[in-house]
């Protein structure tokens, strides 16, 4: 007996002095262990699946493109989690293969949208997302300009729940750890909330995007919209995230530390 416990008090000892662990949002339980030497190169920017440095315009094209990757197979699970009430439901909200698309559309701008919205009830009852979108296989699609940016409005609608987000080319921006404490934008209707202690210490980038989330698609999205002169209906909602970004430009969409939930009317700020 005093040999094992020998040989679990050396074992332990090993591992506090030569391993570390370190966040992996693209494994199974999100973290990693890895040597000491990786974890020096980890705390100098390292990718360390890579072995390299990623540079900024990298990482914020990987964020985003995993984003859509990660609420596709978020929507796709029957235990999904719940960002507002914070805790797993079960739902088979994309369980039908016919339900969830992602779409491409044309326009790049709010204004743009709240245009072609005005004009929806001529269409009679043909869906706006089937007329003006273009289903795509996000894993595969081409929506970076050559500067990096995102070049199309991307919507993920889910037909089955009718739901539908809506993501606009300036919806989207990287935003370093001492980036987000100079803004003062973490904790902004939420001053409560602490972050854990491994956030503090090994994200290096926060994904941060706007996006419009619409229910109840039809019949009375429409008519909501046709009574009003403005894009304002009480089934929309803008909402902002900051999400941690590891170093190889993965995320956790459970680690939401800010979102903020606004009925219309919103701003873009610009966009």
């Amino acid at each position: 007996m005093k040999k094992i416990i020998f040989s679990l008090i050396i074992i332990l000892i090993s591992c506090i002095l030569f391993i570390r662990i370190v966040p992996d949002y693209s494994s199974k339980f999100g973290y990693k262990i890895v040597s000491l030497n990786d974890y020096k190169k980890y705390k100098h920017g390292y990718c360390l699946k890579e072995d390299r440095v990623l540079g900024k315009e990298e990482i914020f094209k990987r964020a985003v493109k995993n984003y859509f990757l990660v609420i596709k197979k978020d929507a796709e699970n029957p235990k999904y989690w719940n960002g507002m009430q914070e805790e797993y439901y079960y739902s088979y909200r994309c369980s039908d293969g016919d339900s969830c698309f992602f779409y491409k559309f044309d326009f790049t701008n709010l204004d743009d949208y709240n245009k072609l919205m005005k004009t929806i009830y001529k269409i009679s009852k043909t869906d706006f997302i089937e007329q003006y979108g273009k289903k795509t296989d996000i894993k595969n699609a081409k929506i970076f300009d050559e500067n990096g940016n995102l070049k199309v409005s991307i919507g993920f609608n889910n037909r089955k729940y009718n739901y539908f987000y809506l993501y606009l080319p300036k919806s989207f921006e990287i935003l370093s750890w001492d980036d987000m404490k100079k803004s003062n934008t973490l904790f902004e209707n939420n001053p409560t909330r602490k972050i854990p202690s491994i956030t503090n210490e090994y994200s290096r980038y926060y994904l941060r995007l706007k996006y419009i989330y619409t229910y109840d698609l039809m019949p009375n999205f429409i008519k909501h919209y046709i009574k009003k002169d403005i894009y304002s209906t009480e089934n929309d909602m803008l909402i902002i995230e900051n999400i941690p970004v590891t170093k190889c430009g993965d995320i956790n969409i459970r680690d939401i530390y800010f979102q903020r939930f606004e009925h219309t009317p919103y701003s873009f700020d610009g966009v």
